[in-house]
């Protein structure tokens, strides 16, 4: 009897435990959450939409316009892309559990072509089909001054060069400063910041030309010109401010043994200018100068008025941000003043890549080419200025001053958005222009910013520098005459879509 009696107790005490839980509420019968039984079925979902969807051209993601109505997708692609969208691979977001055939994730896609991509929702049947397609982003490209005036060298109180000859005497150091004639450095208002670190420069030795890389890193010339002519030249060197301009720079190259070198011969009117640079000073890049030996010297025979040019170029390739291999070439661009003062632009880091000469022609003014490799001047191609003969006036004029040039200039190549474009600087006899173009004359957006007069001090020599500010997305041109009497010019490139 004792036994029944706790048996029965035992069992309503386990009885109270299963039925209740802390809050005293009933809890639920085992099998009867869906959870816990393994009969019940969950229903799957039949959504089959493409969520977000981009790819990756190049650098740059595209992130596509989705829309689950039309069952589209729409990559917009601006002009530097283009190549890119051919071979890229995507990642995209779908509704939960569905899945995409062919895959955009597993392989890379032409996206210049229209692609059929089908998603399957999470039930297996339900089945949605997209057409992933691309549009062409309209730019338009414009040039405008940032300052509205001038600054002088005297209102700088910068030190004109006072170089007999033309040559690049400015130059961007890094996107917001820039290098002027006397070393002195200045953000973009024109405010002074202090002096180039020359340590390590050999005392005497005068800067003879400035440029930048794409990256904004100072590079120049330096050499024992006599009486800032260049002439006599003895010894020099080139070298680049990697670390920045208050920074010791690094020797890139330099010649300090007159007596023994046959860089600078003896007897010659031995010049050291026309610094160029394509590529990256940090990594791999191609330097050119400009070395100008003398007159009236033999030069293959070819007879210009009544003397001959032994002008050359100097080709410095480096790689790993050292100098690797040096060698002199011509350029078979002998102009109507004999080749005087000629820059050999390298486009990029590759020597055998694309070059741009720019040199005086006569008739007709400055004329630039684009060469594909020195060794290959048939693939040349003449570009050219905007002015005609009735803008430019008849003074000292034998054609077309298309540039508005008939003895010098300067060029520079600057990269913008993934393409490359001539900012080209020159004079005429009264005056000086600029001119925006892009290296293709059959584009139909070649002429960015038409020859326009900048600047009337009576020959004045031109240098121009450029550099990309990716993040403001402008590209920035500085223009300036370095003599006495010289000014200051800050011009930004923008683009706005269409």
């Amino acid at each position: 009897m004792k036994k029944s009696v706790l048996f029965i107790a035992a069992a309503a005490v386990l009885f109270s435990l299963a039925s209740c839980n802390k809050n005293n509420e009933p809890t639920s019968k085992p099998g009867t959450n869906p959870s816990d039984d393994p009969g019940t079925v969950t229903e799957k979902s039949n959504k089959c939409d493409i969520l977000t969807f981009s790819i990756q051209a190049g650098e740059t993601e595209i992130v596509g316009d989705v829309s689950a109505v039309e069952k589209k997708v729409v990559l917009p692609v601006f002009p530097e892309d283009m190549d890119a969208i051919v071979s890229a691979k995507a990642v995209y977001t779908l509704s939960e559990g569905a899945t995409i055939s062919p895959d955009p994730a597993a392989q890379a896609m032409d996206y210049s072509k229209d692609i059929k991509l089908t998603v399957t929702a999470e039930d297996g049947t339900t089945t949605k089909e997209y057409t992933v397609s691309s549009r062409a982003v309209k730019v338009k490209l414009s040039v405008n001054k940032v300052w509205e005036e001038s600054k002088t060298l005297g209102q700088l109180k910068i030190i004109p060069a006072g170089l007999e000859y033309n040559t690049q005497m400015f130059a961007f150091a890094g996107t917001d400063k820039f290098v002027a004639c006397d070393l002195q450095v200045f953000d973009l208002d024109g405010n002074a910041l202090g002096k180039m670190n020359t340590t390590g420069i050999k005392d005497g030795w005068i800067p003879t030309s400035l440029t930048n890389d794409p990256n904004g890193v100072v590079v120049a010339c330096f050499s024992d010109g006599i009486d800032n002519t260049l002439d006599n030249v003895t010894e020099g060197g080139i070298y680049a401010w990697v670390n920045g301009y208050d920074q010791a720079p690094k020797e890139l190259w330099s010649v300090t043994s007159p007596e023994t070198n046959d860089f600078f011969p003896v007897g010659t009117n031995r010049d050291f200018f026309e610094l160029c640079v394509g590529g990256d000073v940090k990594g791999d890049f191609v330097m050119t100068t400009y070395h100008f030996l003398e007159w009236n010297g033999p030069w293959d025979g070819v007879l210009i008025g009544t003397y001959i040019d032994l002008g050359m170029h100097n080709v410095f390739v480096g790689k790993g941000g050292e100098v690797v291999d040096h060698y002199v070439g011509y350029t078979i661009h002998t102009a109507g003043d004999a080749n005087c003062w000629q820059q050999m632009i390298p486009v990029s880091g590759n020597p055998d890549g694309q070059y741009v000469i720019c040199d005086s022609q006569n008739p007709g003014g400055i004329v630039y080419f684009v060469q594909e490799g020195s060794d290959e001047p048939g693939s040349d191609i003449p570009l050219y200025g905007t002015l005609t003969v009735e803008q430019v006036g008849e003074e000292g004029a034998e054609g077309a001053q298309n540039y508005g040039n008939y003895t010098c200039g300067q060029g520079f190549v600057v990269r913008y958005f993934g393409r490359d474009y001539l900012i080209a600087a020159t004079e005429h006899w009264h005056g000086q222009y600029l001119t925006v173009q892009t290296l293709d004359p059959t584009d139909e957006d070649h002429i960015v910013y038409p020859t326009t007069e900048i600047g009337m001090v009576d020959e004045n020599r031109v240098s121009v520098a450029a550099i990309f500010d990716e993040e403001a997305g402008v590209a920035r041109i500085l223009y300036a005459t370095h003599r006495s009497g010289g000014e200051v010019f800050l011009f930004e490139m923008n683009r706005e879509t269409l």
